[in-house]
């Protein structure tokens, strides 16, 4: 497990920095708002810092404690590619559907799949996760989100 650290870390700090060195070729404020370039910039600040604390706790650790990698099987597994497939199916619906109906679709599957047992639970915190997060992009922050081919903004 300390070498899987060591060499995943290594890995996201290269993907860490790639991220900082193309957001600082964005603008960092637009007409008095963050720009294209102000979250993936601190995003990937703060991913670095996160990834540099595991790559150094892997280095400092020693051998006598490390333990071996428990690849997911069964259920683990089957959860872990239904939500990659959900994702990259998710990336695609946005910019059919809009950002409203695909992510509380999203939302519906992932919480489903996740455990939520009871339906209204479940379709309450879909629908005001995405329509809360309309809010806050969309109007607070006015940034354009996909509408899809569906006539709701």
């Amino acid at each position: 497990m300390k070498r899987a650290d060591q060499i995943a870390g290594g890995i996201l700090l290269a993907v860490f920095l790639t991220v900082f060195y193309y957001s600082t070729k964005l603008d960092m404020v637009y007409r008095n708002s963050p720009g294209a370039g102000f979250f993936p910039l601190w995003l990937s600040v703060c991913a670095f810092a996160a990834t540099s604390v595991i790559v150094v706790g892997a280095i400092r650790r020693p051998s006598a404690l490390d333990r071996p990698v428990r690849w997911p099987r069964g259920v683990g597994l089957r959860r872990i590619c239904l939500t990659l497939v959900a994702f990259i199916l998710y990336a695609y619906l946005v910019t059919v559907m809009g950002f409203i109906l695909s992510t509380t679709g999203f939302m519906l599957f992932m919480g489903r799949m996740l455990g939520f047992h009871h339906w209204y639970q479940l379709v309450s915190v879909s629908v005001l996760t995405s329509v809360g997060l309309f809010f806050v992009f969309h109007i607070w922050l006015q940034m354009d989100l996909p509408t899809g081919r569906v006539a709701i903004p």
